[in-house]
């Protein structure tokens, strides 16, 4: 079983990981998975919340170009200076955007389709 959670410690990707014969994994130039990355009002992950989500598909060590994935969300948390500085999303950027509750459906179809 896979858990995903933008807000807990644990993540894990073992669905990914497919299997050729026993215990054998498949090569990663033949398996197809997502790439997720995500940007945060601050630099602490433990406090600091989620402005944006993004993900693209991948085939082997191909980007699959037209299968990505963005959203910019409302955060929970203030944004910090630094923060803006390193990914350049601004607290007006975001400010009529939805929370990210309502863009984890969203997410969990785009990385069901990979």
């Amino acid at each position: 079983m896979a858990a995903f959670s933008l807000y807990g410690d644990i993540i894990n990707f073992s669905f990914f990981q497919k299997s050729r014969g026993a215990d054998a994994p498949e090569l990663i130039e033949n398996a197809s998975y997502v790439v997720l990355d995500t940007e945060l009002t601050g630099l602490n992950p433990k406090k600091d919340s989620v402005v944006s989500i993004g993900a693209v598909r991948m085939a082997g060590s191909k980007i699959d170009l037209g299968q990505t994935f963005y959203r910019l969300v409302k955060p929970d948390t203030e944004f910090t200076p630094s923060s803006v500085i390193v990914h350049e999303i601004t607290p007006s950027d975001v400010r009529q955007k939805p929370g990210i509750g309502q863009h984890l459906l969203s997410l969990r179809i785009f990385w069901a389709i990979a």
